[in-house]
């Protein structure tokens, strides 16, 4: 018969890296995949699939402050849990720049990832703008 392992606690095993955006970009993309593992009360990665139809889910958070942030994630960010692990390979963040986490959500267990920075694209002024005086008006 068949049973549903909850899981104790949840592990980054893989840390997300920092991001910046490009010349034309409008999402920056994690520099590094993330990887998150579901574990026992023995600290065992849990095996096999879960086939009661949870996911993991990962959202963003602005780093410190645990609030949800003007800025989106973006990229596949719910998953079922294969083999006790789960891979993200395509997050970038799209909105504001600056230094987030990410939180992962399975089953009620919840794990926060260490911070990332995003960075804005550099602006460059191509045109100095020229000298003004004022007029006899």
């Amino acid at each position: 018969s068949s049973f549903t392992v909850t899981p104790h606690n949840l592990v980054v095993t893989t840390q997300p890296g920092n991001a910046a955006y490009g010349a034309s970009q409008t999402k920056a993309a994690l520099s590094t995949s993330t990887e998150v593992k579901a574990r026992d009360g023995n600290n065992n990665v849990l095996t096999g699939t879960d086939a009661s139809g949870h996911s993991v889910v990962a959202t963003i958070q602005e780093s410190g402050s645990g609030s949800v942030v003007q800025a989106a994630l973006l990229g596949q960010n719910t998953y079922t849990i294969a083999s006790g692990a789960r891979v993200y390979t395509d997050l970038g963040v799209q909105g504001e720049s600056g230094t987030f986490t990410l939180r992962w959500t399975y089953m009620g267990v919840t794990i926060d990832s260490s911070s990332f920075t995003v960075t804005p694209h550099n602006l460059v002024v191509t045109t100095q703008p020229g000298n003004a005086a004022y007029g006899a008006s």
